[in-house]
């Protein structure tokens, strides 16, 4: 899971850079494109003007090089529309438009002999020997035609490029010539304007493509912003329930809870409320219960807070009296002395 996020998050860097990319490339286009119609409007003035430029500076090694740069401009241009003609026709298996545009006699009798096998396949057997035997010279003949288009067509491409380099070299000529000729001031205004617009548009050019191929460096150096510093191990033992941790806590719980009942029916709920009990905590040997002082005097007819009569009481009773102890339910232990409860 740590990998993949790290993959996306990767992923998503480099196509946030190749997004940049994309927009930068059109930009490079876009300056090529002026870039080329900057030139070409240069050299288009150039040639324009040049016999107009010979005429007035009486120069006719200008005018030569015109003538020269126009004848070679018109090769360079037959001949790239030649090899685009023959690159639609064999892309189209059109062999007589092939034939036809580069006009050799091989390819024309290549073609006549494609034309006249498939007459005869047309009146045999579909399936039998000299179907077969048609067929397959069918195919050597096609193989044969492609190469040998395929090598007028690299011919051709080493023509334009050779044309190209001429049609470069004549018009830098051309162009220094006519720069160091007398001219007049609206010519050059023009042609200096013309020249610094293709010199702006190239400058512009070299920058945007040095950057992008920066930014298409960047892409691929691109590192992820996190990183798996130790891999997940399998845990020892279960993470829920923790049973050592459960039955501590339930432990100590209890032991609170049990100290605080405790302490809760010592102080306020538990106390002596039995003669039994009495006897079994002091261990006496005659335990007596006296009656509530009020209810007696109460059952006696008398007011309450009067003393009881003392024919009714045990003879040892009347000290406890005499000292101010409660009325209310005295005992005593007929026991050693001690305190009283």
């Amino acid at each position: 899971m740590a990998e993949k996020y790290i993959q996306s998050q990767l992923q998503s860097k480099i196509n946030g850079v190749l997004s940049g990319r994309n927009v930068m490339e059109q930009r490079v286009n876009e300056t090529r494109t002026g870039l080329v119609g900057a030139e070409r409007s240069f050299n288009d003035f150039i040639i324009s003007s040049a016999r107009t430029i010979a005429e007035q500076s009486g120069r006719t090694d200008i005018d030569q090089m015109r003538i020269e740069l126009e004848t070679v401009v018109s090769a360079r241009e037959t001949a790239s529309s030649t090899l685009t003609t023959v690159e639609t026709g064999l892309s189209q298996s059109n062999w007589a438009r092939v034939a036809d545009t580069l006009n050799t006699q091989t390819l024309r009798d290549l073609q006549q002999r494609e034309r006249e096998i498939k007459e005869e396949l047309a009146g045999v057997v579909d399936g039998s020997e000299q179907a077969d035997a048609l067929r397959t010279e069918l195919v050597g003949v096609l193989d044969n035609f492609r190469s040998r288009a395929n090598v007028q067509l690299e011919q051709l491409r080493r023509e334009i490029a050779a044309n190209r380099a001429v049609e470069t070299d004549l018009q830098l000529q051309l162009r220094s010539n006519i720069l160091t000729s007398n001219l007049p001031p609206e010519v050059l205004a023009t042609m200096y304007e013309l020249q610094q617009n293709a010199e702006i548009a190239r400058t512009q050019y070299q920058q945007m493509l040095v950057r992008l191929r920066d930014i298409e460096a960047q892409a691929y150096l691109q590192l992820a912003d996190s990183r798996i510093v130790s891999e997940a191990t399998p845990p020892s033992g279960a993470a829920f329930p923790n049973t050592r941790f459960l039955f501590m806590v339930a432990g100590i719980l209890g032991l609170l809870l049990g100290l605080t009942a405790a302490f809760l029916r010592e102080q306020f709920i538990g106390g002596i409320i039995s003669t039994e009990q009495l006897e079994g905590i002091v261990g006496p040997t005659t335990v007596t219960s006296l009656p509530s002082q009020k209810r007696l005097g109460r059952s006696r007819g008398g007011q309450a807070g009067q003393e009881p009569d003392r024919a009714d009481c045990h003879p040892a009773l009347f000290p406890l009296r005499r000292s101010g102890a409660p009325p209310d339910d005295q005992h005593r232990s007929g026991a050693a002395p001690g305190p009283r409860r």
